[in-house]
Protein backbone atom coordinates (compact mmCIF):
# COMPACT_ATOMS: atom_id res chain seq x y z
CA UNK A 1 0.00 0.00 0.00
CA UNK A 2 2.41 2.73 -0.77
CA UNK A 3 0.52 4.78 -3.35
CA UNK A 4 -2.65 5.73 -2.09
CA UNK A 5 -3.84 6.38 -5.80
CA UNK A 6 -4.74 3.13 -5.87
CA UNK A 7 -7.42 2.74 -2.84
CA UNK A 8 -11.03 3.38 -3.63
CA UNK A 9 -12.19 6.61 -2.57
CA UNK A 10 -14.43 5.45 0.30
CA UNK A 11 -11.96 3.07 1.54
CA UNK A 12 -8.91 5.51 2.91
CA UNK A 13 -10.00 5.21 6.68
CA UNK A 14 -9.78 1.51 6.52
CA UNK A 15 -6.64 1.59 4.53
CA UNK A 16 -4.93 4.18 7.22
CA UNK A 17 -6.54 1.33 10.15
CA UNK A 18 -4.53 -1.37 8.51
CA UNK A 19 -1.56 0.38 7.92
CA UNK A 20 -1.37 1.22 11.63
CA UNK A 21 -2.58 -1.96 12.89
CA UNK A 22 -0.02 -3.59 11.19
CA UNK A 23 2.63 -1.56 12.70
CA UNK A 24 1.25 -1.45 16.15
CA UNK A 25 0.01 2.16 16.19
CA UNK A 26 -3.96 1.63 16.09
CA UNK A 27 -4.36 3.01 19.59
CA UNK A 28 -2.08 6.19 18.82
CA UNK A 29 -5.07 7.73 16.20
CA UNK A 30 -8.03 10.19 17.76
CA UNK A 31 -10.71 11.60 15.55
CA UNK A 32 -11.88 15.08 15.89
CA UNK A 33 -15.02 15.21 13.35
CA UNK A 34 -17.91 18.37 13.90
CA UNK A 35 -20.18 20.33 11.51
CA UNK A 36 -21.20 24.27 11.25
CA UNK A 37 -23.35 25.32 9.33
CA UNK A 38 -26.93 25.23 9.27
CA UNK A 39 -28.60 22.12 8.57
CA UNK A 40 -30.01 22.90 5.05
CA UNK A 41 -25.97 23.00 4.09
CA UNK A 42 -23.74 21.56 6.83
CA UNK A 43 -20.38 21.16 6.27
CA UNK A 44 -18.57 18.59 8.02
CA UNK A 45 -14.59 18.95 9.46
CA UNK A 46 -12.62 15.98 10.56
CA UNK A 47 -9.11 16.20 11.82
CA UNK A 48 -7.41 12.80 12.47
CA UNK A 49 -4.45 12.74 14.94
CA UNK A 50 -1.33 9.95 15.14
CA UNK A 51 0.41 10.07 18.27
CA UNK A 52 -0.98 13.47 19.14
CA UNK A 53 -0.09 14.84 15.95
CA UNK A 54 -2.44 16.19 13.09
CA UNK A 55 -1.44 14.25 10.24
CA UNK A 56 -5.07 15.30 8.48
CA UNK A 57 -7.73 17.68 7.90
CA UNK A 58 -10.62 17.71 5.32
CA UNK A 59 -14.04 19.31 5.05
CA UNK A 60 -17.26 18.10 2.99
CA UNK A 61 -20.66 18.30 2.88
CA UNK A 62 -20.63 14.70 4.97
CA UNK A 63 -19.41 13.58 7.33
CA UNK A 64 -18.00 10.38 5.63
CA UNK A 65 -16.37 12.70 2.89
CA UNK A 66 -14.70 14.55 5.43
CA UNK A 67 -12.93 11.74 7.55
CA UNK A 68 -12.25 10.32 3.90
CA UNK A 69 -9.92 13.02 3.18
CA UNK A 70 -8.52 13.56 6.47
CA UNK A 71 -8.19 10.15 6.48
CA UNK A 72 -6.44 9.94 2.85
CA UNK A 73 -3.86 12.69 4.02
CA UNK A 74 -3.38 10.83 7.09
CA UNK A 75 -1.97 8.02 5.21
CA UNK A 76 -0.21 9.74 2.75
CA UNK A 77 1.34 11.97 5.33
CA UNK A 78 2.74 8.38 7.53
CA UNK A 79 3.90 6.59 4.53
CA UNK A 80 5.97 9.28 3.52
CA UNK A 81 7.69 9.18 7.05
Amino acid sequence: MSDTRSIPANHYRMALNNYLQERGERRTMNWDVYKTGPDHMLTWHASVYIGGCLCGRFSARTRAAAMEGAARQALSAVQSH
